[in-house]
């Protein structure tokens, strides 16, 4: 089997594409045994053989390293290959932050109808007051609760994806909890609609 040269595998992770490569992250994926100038140069040289071959691509130097792009003179070709269509759009961390936090509240907003309308389900009218009451306390006992939780599970772990599994696990706690109350409501449903179906 042919030995890789350093050249190849500077081209072949260009060519992979995604996130653009530094000069040290090349210089790390050929074990440290070159230096920087090293690497220019084996650049410099692809360019120049790309450039002689005519090729539609060439290594571009800009924000974040080294990306293998196309060049502008073939940019008509991929146009009518793909069209004008929208760009992709890459988000930073923070509006992906942001994003994430307004589809939290979106989603946070439809549970109190859900939470309000539960207790007279379950008890009916007579008993909705007590039920809403247990119902609070252990809402607001989640909300004293979870912060510290997790807090406390991402400072231990190093990093909040140490609450992945905490909120999985919160997540199964609620199906098998509506799994097991789901033949409550209903025949107290089917109840209640025959009762009104008599009068």
């Amino acid at each position: 089997m042919p030995r890789v040269t350093p050249s190849q595998i500077i081209e072949a992770a260009l060519f992979v594409g995604g996130t653009s490569l530094t000069i040290k992250r090349l210089c790390a994926l050929l074990k440290g045994e070159f230096d920087q100038h090293f690497v220019e140069d084996t650049i410099d040289g692809l360019n120049k053989l790309y450039a002689a071959e005519n090729r539609p691509y060439e290594i571009r130097f800009g924000t974040g390293g080294y990306r293998m792009e196309l060049r502008d003179s073939f940019e008509a070709v991929r146009n009518r290959v793909f069209g004008f269509g929208p760009k992709e759009v890459k988000l930073n961390q923070d509006a992906l932050e942001v994003l994430s936090l307004v589809a939290y509240g979106i989603g946070a907003g439809v549970t109190p109808t859900c939470l309000f309308a539960l207790p007279s389900v379950l008890r009916g009218p007579a008993g909705a007051a007590r039920a809403f009451g247990a119902l609070m306390n252990g809402r607001n006992l989640g909300v004293l609760v979870g912060p510290v939780l997790f807090a406390a599970a991402s400072k231990s772990a190093g990093g909040w994806h140490a609450a992945v599994p905490l909120f999985a696990a919160g997540t199964t706690l609620a199906v098998v909890a509506a799994l097991c109350l789901f033949p409550m409501l209903t025949p107290r449903a089917t109840g209640e609609s025959a009762q009104g179906t008599r009068r």
